[in-house]
């Protein structure tokens, strides 16, 4: 993966949370709703906390050249 890809797969996944983020807000007292949205903004940060670690790394080793 390309460090531009990865950049880009990581803003789409912090604005696929912060759009997920709103919906939940807007359901008000649906618990089952908003709990499933939660698990999905869960699945996103920790996929995000992934691909920063991986973005990280291609930063050090771009550094060493």
């Amino acid at each position: 993966m390309t460090v531009d890809k990865i950049a880009r797969d990581i803003w789409v996944k912090r604005h696929m949370a912060g759009v997920l983020s709103a919906r939940a807000q807007q359901l008000g007292n649906q618990r089952d709703a908003r709990a499933r949205i939660s698990n999905q903004i869960g699945r996103l940060n920790q996929q995000v906390k992934t691909l920063q670690a991986r973005l990280d790394a291609l930063a050090d080793t771009d550094t060493d050249i």
